[in-house]
């Protein structure tokens, strides 16, 4: 024996608590896609080179800048620049490695204890500090480290020396 459907009028209409399902799902939804696109539109600060403001330090290439923390000396207007490892905040420190030297941390590290242990030399120090890592700026002018930009200009005592990388539109 076969069975359809009725075919009465009322049956194919929706009932009111579905459509108001339906317009709340169709509203989440709407948030849900809002969301990223108000993400997008705002503009992160840039990750740049800071110097104590007097030091000498000329702008930096981002090759010298990937030379110099892979402990390559790298010489600027007759002194020898150290680094400074940045680590107060982990975002940063991951925007770093990944959008500038272009590694992991891990392979980061990697690289630079093999470059430590076959040449000798140290490694760069690592600060997790934002307050030790400024002292440390201002107490050697030949010493350099990055950090957001609006972090940098906060700091009277330091000057940006290059951008090294910037939050694209």
């Amino acid at each position: 024996m076969e069975r359809s459907l009725p075919m009465t009028p009322g049956f194919f209409r929706k009932p009111a608590l579905t459509r108001k399902r339906s317009l709340l799902i169709l509203a989440c939804c709407w948030l849900w896609w809002q969301v990223p696109i108000s993400i997008a539109l705002s503009v992160g600060p840039d990750l740049v080179l800071v110097a104590s403001n007097t030091s000498t330090i000329a702008p930096l290439t981002a090759d010298e800048v990937r030379k110099l923390y892979l402990g390559i000396p790298i010489f600027n207007n007759g002194q020898t620049i150290k680094p400074l490892l940045n680590h107060s905040d982990g975002y940063l420190k991951e925007v770093f490695m990944q959008k500038v030297m272009f590694m992991s941390t891990p392979a980061y590290e990697r690289q630079i204890l093999s470059r430590v242990f076959r040449m000798g030399g140290n490694r760069p120090p690592v600060y997790t500090g934002l307050h030790t890592l400024l002292s440390a700026l201002k107490d050697d002018p030949s010493t350099l480290s990055y950090m957001y930009s609006d972090e940098a200009s906060a700091h009277p005592e330091l000057k940006i020396v290059s951008t090294l990388w910037e939050e694209q539109d």
